[in-house]
């Protein structure tokens, strides 16, 4: 069984003592507060059941807790990766030619998703889609904000180039959200209140959904985008918009 042990890390001043496929142990001062039984079907929990003894405060932030141990390893996973490639390489080769953007993402989406046993769900495609976005984006110096909560319900997972401007310049802003299962599809409708532009809607997902937005995907197909052109489509777009927030790079 795979297993993540946690010292250090802490959720609401409790402590993850261990966490697997099947089990999340909670403690609180070295103490066992928690045992939670997991029941998943494809990576996704369908039950969970905590002791009956259980002092946590709720089994929400239980499932949170799990999913984020998730993302913890596909970025590991990832920047793995990226380091037998070579970062500097990376970083070196975008600065002179930010075209050879598509190749690199390519290079690392084949890599890890060879590396995940069993082939990833949506899920986690959709997590290892989101974590290198953001490694480019980095890398590239482009710039933009991530995981802005408006309000108790929505949060934006990419803005470019930020915030502020895109509330005075929406028509020079993009929203990129995330989608990694059908269920958060209602996520999209909730930021047209603060995109007018539907064209300045994007959409990250590991497979296609029928949407009226651009939907970057790992497919191809006709009317799809291809998530290994996202970063080069970002760049243009701040190019066309005269963002003067970076120094535009040679493509």
């Amino acid at each position: 069984m795979n297993c993540t042990h946690y010292n250090s890390r802490s959720f609401n001043s409790y402590h993850i003592a261990y966490i697997s496929p099947t089990r999340i142990v909670v403690s609180y001062d070295n103490l066992i507060i928690t045992t939670c039984i997991i029941t998943t079907i494809n990576n996704k929990i369908v039950n969970l059941q905590q002791s009956s003894l259980s002092l946590y405060k709720s089994s929400s932030d239980l499932i949170n807790l799990y999913y984020k141990k998730s993302y913890v390893e596909v970025n590991s996973l990832l920047y793995s990766v990226i380091e037998e490639i070579g970062k500097e390489k990376i970083q070196i080769d975008l600065t002179s030619n930010i075209g050879l953007s598509k190749m690199y993402i390519d290079m690392v989406m084949q890599k890890s998703i060879s590396k995940l046993r069993p082939f990833p769900d949506e899920e986690t495609l959709g997590l290892l889609c989101e974590s290198l976005l953001h490694f480019f984006l980095t890398i590239c110096t482009l710039p933009s904000e991530r995981k802005i909560k408006i309000n108790n319900f929505t949060i934006l997972d990419l803005v470019i180039p930020n915030l502020r401007n895109l509330k005075k310049y929406p028509n020079r802003s993009l929203i990129i959200q995330v989608i990694k299962n059908k269920s958060e599809l209602n996520r999209i409708k909730q930021v047209n209140v603060l995109q007018p532009y539907e064209n300045n809607i994007w959409i990250i997902s590991a497979s296609p959904f029928q949407q009226k937005y651009r939907n970057y995907t790992l497919y191809q197909g006709e009317k799809l985008y291809n998530f290994s052109d996202i970063l080069l489509d970002i760049y243009f777009f701040l190019k066309d918009a005269g963002d003067r927030t970076f120094t535009f790079l040679p493509s």
